[in-house]
């Protein structure tokens, strides 16, 4: 009995240290930036100052952490919003624009990140809206970096050209907070989600065929001592 029990260890201790199959892990990067140090509004005032933001703020949505070591790595999200511009901010979110993958529309995510997977550096360019086809032109933008960020949105309709006194729709935003590199990024907070790393199903099964021999083995050796210390009587 002494030496299963013994082979019994061991085979734990090894099936312990063997690899584990990582489950689906999502991780959420939540921007705050700074606020914008200079704005330029223009067609309806009231509604340019009433949907202009104060600042960057949105989240981005990865189908797995970040890895460590990135280097200006360009990484796609499963998701991505961001706030600011009245309507036309549905042209910030992956869930809520339309035109995706449409003339001028793009999205693009580049991350660097330290030896224990922490951002340390990006660039994040986030375009949308109505650029073509239309007399009623709108878009959004925003754009993420290391020297600070930016922030446009607009809509523009033949009746702008109203006389003067005349409500119009129209309206233009422009934001930023442009400074020295670094000291006018803004911050992450980084949050993964999803159950811990389990043991591979193969590494299992193979590990249960394994201890079912070191069984079979031991218990055939008994019987061959058994056997021959009756031979020896």
């Amino acid at each position: 009995m002494r030496t299963f029990s013994d082979l019994t260890v061991v085979f734990l201790l090894a099936v312990i240290s063997l690899p584990r199959a990582a489950n689906a892990q999502t991780e959420t990067l939540t921007y705050t930036g700074n606020p914008f140090t200079e704005a330029t509004f223009g067609g309806n005032l009231s509604l340019s100052e009433a949907y202009a933001p104060m600042m960057d703020a949105g989240t981005i949505v990865l189908s797995m952490p970040l890895g460590d070591n990135l280097n200006d790595v360009f990484v796609t999200p499963e998701s991505y919003a961001f706030q600011g511009g009245g309507p036309a901010s549905l042209y910030l979110g992956s869930a809520t624009n339309p035109y995706i993958g449409q003339f001028r529309n793009v999205a693009t995510f580049e991350f660097s990140t330290n030896a224990t997977g922490m951002l340390t550096q990006w660039n994040v360019n986030i375009t949308g809206g109505i650029f073509a086809g239309t007399n009623s032109p709108s878009s959004a933008a925003v754009t993420l970096g290391m020297s600070g960020d930016t922030f446009s949105a607009g809509l523009s309709t033949p009746s702008c050209a109203a006389p003067p006194g005349v409500t119009i729709p129209c309206y233009s935003i422009s934001e930023s907070n442009i400074s020295t590199p670094f000291s006018g990024a803004g911050h992450w907070q980084q949050t993964i989600a999803g159950p811990a790393p389990e043991m591979d199903p193969g590494t299992a099964g193979a590990g249960l065929t394994l201890l079912a021999g070191i069984a079979a083995l031991v218990t055939s050796r008994r019987r061959v001592a058994a056997k021959n210390h009756r031979d020896l009587s």
